[in-house]
């Protein structure tokens, strides 16, 4: 298991982070994230179309079912993600 910090999201510098925790939709409290220039979402927000940017770098965090077709439907897309699952 991975604490998501915002240490972690200057580390990984995504300009999405997208939660995917499973099938109760949770937008998890990450301190600074509303400060900064970095987009969020839920995993289910992507399935109903909202999808980031071409060529945006992603943070899904869950990497359960849910995260991992998240990522693979983000994949599938074929819009240059760079796409990190934690």
């Amino acid at each position: 298991e991975t604490p998501v910090s915002a240490g972690l999201a200057e580390n990984l510098r995504p300009d999405y982070i997208l939660f995917a925790t499973g099938a109760e939709p949770i937008r998890l409290k990450v301190k600074g994230l509303e400060e900064s220039k970095i987009k969020s979402g839920l995993a289910e927000d992507v399935l109903q179309g909202h999808l980031p940017e071409r060529g945006s770098r992603i943070v899904i965090v869950g990497g359960g079912v849910v995260g991992l077709e998240t990522a693979e439907y983000l994949g599938e897309k074929g819009n240059d993600y760079d796409i990190t699952v934690i």
